[in-house]
This record gives C-alpha cells, structure tokens and sequence, in this order.
C-alpha cells in the first residue's frame, strides 16, 4: 500500500484481545498516539513507541539484555544477584574464580584501567580487601566525623593528618575516649641531684626541722664549682621553704642522703631523717625515715644517712616533696657546707604513672 492508513480506533468484534501482526512486520506509535488495554497485546514483529513506555509490573522475565532508566535502577523490596540464583542479602556478588568477586569505584580522574579506582573484595589468596590504587587516603569517620585514616604513604592519621611525632606510639584514653599519640616511657627519662650550700642548725627536739632551717638554700649539683652532674630530662623546682615540684607525672624515685653532726660530750639516740611528700599541696607525709643513735665521746661526733623511697607523681601541681630531720635532742645539726657537697638529694623518674 503506496499511501498511508490511518486508525482511529480498533475495536475487537467480540472477546477482550486484539491481536495485530504480520509475519515480519512492525507496529510503530509516533508522536503522542497512545494505546491502552486491559487484556493482552501480542505482536509479532518489533514494537517502537516514540512517546512513554508506562507498565505497572513485569513477571517472567527470565532475562534482560540492558535496562536504561531515567532515574536509575531500582528493585523495591527485592534482592540483586550477580553470579548466583539465589541471592543471600539484598546484593550479592559472586565469582567462579578467586578474586573475581570485586567491586571497582572510579571517576574521570581516576580513571578505569585495571589499576584505578578503589577496589572492594576478596583477593585471589582469600583475603578481604580494602584496595585504594589511587595515591589517596583511606578515610574512616563515625557522626560524619574522620576518626581514622591511613595516608598514601601508609601513615596512620587520628582524627585527620595527625601522625604524631617520630617515637610515639598509639595509647588507649579509656573506653569513652578516643587512642591519641603519645611518647612511650623509655626506662629513665629524667635525673638530677641537688644539695645544701651551708651548715644548719636542728636545735629543737621532736620537731621536723624542714630543710634547709636557717642557713643556705638547694642548689643543683650542675652549678657547683668543680663538680659537674648534668641533668636527664627538664629540671625539678626548688619552689622555697624547702619544697620540690617536678617537672612531669610519673613513678619518681627519690633519695636523701647527708651527715648528722651533735655538740661535744651530748647524745642522742634517735636522729631521725625523713623524705616527706603531699599529693594535695598541703598536708605533708612521711614515706620513708632512718633513724640513728650517736654517743659523744667528749668532742663533736658526726654520722651518715640515707633514705630512698618511691612516689607516684599524679598531679605536678600537687605532688611535691621535701627532706626533715627530726632529732629526739636539741644540740643537733647537719652538715651541708658544699665543699664538698655533705647534704643532698637525687631525683630520678623512672616510668609513667
């Protein structure tokens, strides 16, 4: 037929299906003609719509060559199978060879050869991977924050690019906290030792005679002339009347060491040398004492102490120390005159807290 046929409308004689056909032929709807039925429609030949293809649903459909929608794929309340008939989640991907069974993730910078993108899987050897091939970061955020991310070069980032400084490691905070870098103790971190500049008087008895008492001040061994003890680590406060502060938290050992010293043709039997700490800048305890018993032998009569003892530094603002002597007599002193040093103490951290 040289001319064209037009229809306006085709109505079944009888029954609910219209079947329209030839052996090879094509039904085209151009423009915006429409049809609508209720029953079935079969066609043999191709079927072209110019306009909109609208349907409600499709069953038995064993397979689809490609699907393009306009507003992307979706199966509600389906599952999607890749490789496999019998889906185990709402996507599953299967392989037949190991290390087929991955996703790949690229974009135009990236690019979409074999070594672009980030790769999701398993590797031929089994393995879970977390592949990005890009010289970028692998990022890891909870509350649409950054927690954790591994750098290019394999540096490990807390919250963001801090990668601590070299010789930190990662330490637990507690289980409300987040890991942050910290120096790891490396056996002693601090030492320094001090001593008395001049004699002092113990004149009263059953009484802690701070040290110093009425004479002198603590001077650090490193200033002493001629002597030379340098100092590990930041160095300790000498913060008047007798009282120390130091310089970092920490398991601190401390030492006091020194000379009794009682007046001619006197005893005393108990010459008391004691290391005092606080934990709350105020009240003051013994940790440790040494006590010594001299008889005179009608001239002046000296004897050596030394006490040691442990303190846990939790606070540097309230753990302090200071060094007491406590004589049972009143006709005692110390000897401290820096020539050499008599009197003194030493200091030494030797871990965390």
């Amino acid at each position: 037929m040289a001319s064209n046929l037009r229809v306006d409308t085709i109505l079944p004689s009888s029954g609910t299906t219209l079947g329209i056909g030839t052996a090879s032929g094509t039904i085209n709807f151009l423009g915006n003609s429409n049809l609508t039925t209720t029953g079935d429609v079969t066609v043999g030949g191709n079927l072209g719509v110019g306009g909109t293809l609208t349907y409600e649903d499709v069953t038995n459909i064993d397979s689809v060559g490609l699907i393009t929608a306009r507003s992307g794929l979706r199966v509600p309340a389906g599952e999607i199978s890749l490789g496999t008939g019998t889906p185990r989640q709402k996507l599953h991907i299967n392989a037949s060879d190991s290390g087929a069974a991955n996703m790949v993730f690229t974009n135009t910078t990236t690019g979409t050869s074999a070594g672009d993108g980030f790769v999701v899987g398993i590797t031929g050897g089994e393995d879970a991977q977390l592949n990005m091939q890009e010289s970028a970061n692998l990022k890891f955020s909870t509350a649409d924050t950054e927690r954790l991310r591994i750098g290019s070069a394999g540096q490990i980032g807390i919250a963001g690019a801090n990668y601590g400084t070299s010789g930190q490691v990662l330490t637990s905070q507690g289980a409300s906290s987040a890991v942050q870098w910290a120096t790891p103790s490396s056996g002693l971190s601090h030492a320094q030792q001090w001593y008395l500049t001049a004699n002092g008087s113990t004149s009263s008895g059953n009484t802690d005679h701070v040290l110093p008492t009425d004479a002198g001040t603590w001077q650090k061994m490193s200033d002493a002339i001629g002597v030379r003890a340098g100092t590990l680590g930041s160095d300790m406060t000498y913060s008047g009347s007798g009282v120390f502060t130091f310089p970092v938290t920490g398991i601190w050992k401390i030492e006091f060491q020194g000379w009794w010293g009682i007046g001619a043709s006197d005893s005393d039997h108990y010459l008391r040398s004691r290391i005092q700490t606080t934990i709350n800048n105020s009240s003051y305890t013994t940790n440790q004492e040494q006590a010594n018993s001299v008889k005179s032998d009608s001239t002046y009569t000296y004897q050596g102490f030394y006490v040691t003892t442990l303190f846990d530094v939790t606070d540097t603002s309230l753990c302090k120390c200071r060094f007491v002597l406590n004589p049972s007599g009143s006709n005692t002193y110390y000897k401290a005159d820096g020539s050499p040093p008599k009197t003194g103490a030493q200091f030494m951290r030797l871990g965390d807290t």
